[in-house]
């Protein structure tokens, strides 16, 4: 070992850091532990081990940050007051603001103050949940561990380039890329369900086995924790209706031979799941999504006048990232369909309009403002 490389490891902040790291990923780890998904079902019974859990994990993530934001400060010698204030329905995306602005001392300060911040405010909040209501259990328990993991994730990762550490970037997902790999999964979902042409009494049960499968396949997808609790509520709701429907049948409809009247059974509760493929597509309405896409429409229809044949490809592909936001957009990025410069210039000026048309968008994303906000205790 150089002497340089042994001054380096034996320098106290570079140990600090390395042990706020250990303490970073074993507290996302166990944030990350408990599937949600399992605590779903009343078959899966009592929810006081997701609470019990919960609460472990919400009180020493409290305590890790804190000790994290005393040690930085005093480094720092940073004033309280600097620290933004932010609303707590806001902390996923102002920890992302706070990765990617800040820099040094001042990230690591600003990343657990914020987490210490969110703790607080779901330590109470879970006090507050009804265990027998089984969903808001799950949506405000689920919420609280995500929190926890999110910005353990973000301090490990500032901590390491403070340090001059090597870490791994690719553990850290945004939101903007959260939203759109949900929105990118109810998509397929949607695609899967809808298929090409609407079902007959004769391709129903078919259809409706399809679309059993396509539920089961979503909840299946590591995206599906992060989707929306109302939406996973319907998925389970309607996966739980398909397999009783499908149940009542018996072993002969297997080919499509059922009486009419159960066929048209079939065809109305094809409707419904068909009416909640369109109603998770509300996604779009995220502000995230609406500034994302219109920026990058905007892009791309900059660049088209200069677009050659091959160039045109790469803009394609560049919008892919807007699937979901047009069903005219998406049959050309998708499908490739035929398509000349003026339709295509056509539909992005469309998704602009919709998306963009007062700026509210775009200003949704702005940085959190530098205020007055009091350290939590």
């Amino acid at each position: 070992m150089t002497s340089d490389s042994s001054a380096k490891a034996d320098d106290p902040e570079r140990l600090v850091a390395e042990r706020f790291r250990d303490e970073m990923g074993a507290l996302r780890v166990r944030a990350e532990s408990l599937a949600i998904a399992d605590h779903e079902s009343e078959s899966s019974g009592s929810l006081e081990p997701l609470f019990a859990h919960t609460d472990v994990v919400l009180r020493e993530a409290s305590d890790r940050f804190l000790a994290i934001l005393e040690h930085y400060e005093a480094v720092e010698s940073r004033r309280r007051s600097s620290i933004p204030s932010v609303e707590v329905d806001m902390l996923m995306t102002s920890i992302d603001d706070a990765l990617d602005q800040d820099e040094g001392t001042a990230r690591i300060l600003t990343i657990a103050f914020l987490g210490r911040l969110g703790v607080r405010e779901r330590l109470s909040g879970v006090r507050s949940v009804d265990p027998t209501d089984r969903w808001e259990s799950v949506d405000i328990l689920g919420s609280a561990l995500r929190e926890v993991a999110k910005a353990a994730t973000a301090l490990d990762v500032a901590i390491a380039e403070c340090a001059g550490l090597d870490v791994d970037r690719g553990r850290y997902v945004h939101e903007l890329d959260r939203a759109i790999d949900t929105r990118r999964a109810y998509v397929k979902f949607r695609g899967d369900v809808l298929a090409s042409e609407e079902p007959t009494t004769n391709t129903v049960v078919a259809r409706l086995r399809a679309a059993a499968a396509a539920i089961a396949k979503l909840v299946g997808r590591p995206v599906y924790a992060h989707l929306r609790t109302r939406d996973r509520h319907q998925l389970r709701t309607f996966q739980g209706r398909l397999a009783e429907f499908l149940a009542s049948l018996g072993p002969g409809a297997f080919g499509g031979d059922i009486p009419e009247s159960r066929a048209r059974d079939g065809l109305r509760l094809f409707r419904d799941l068909a009416n909640m493929t369109e109603l998770m597509m509300q996604v779009n309405n995220r502000a995230e999504l609406r500034a994302n896409d219109a920026m990058l429409a905007e892009r791309v229809l900059e660049d088209l006048a200069d677009l050659d044949g091959l160039a045109l490809d790469a803009a394609l592909v560049s919008l892919e990232p807007i699937v979901g936001r047009s069903d005219e957009l998406d049959r050309i990025v998708l499908r490739r369909k035929s398509f000349d410069d003026h339709e295509l210039r056509s539909i992005l000026q469309t998704v602009v309009g919709q998306v963009d048309h007062d700026g509210s968008a775009r200003r949704s994303l702005r940085t959190p403002g530098v205020g007055s906000g009091v350290r939590p205790r």
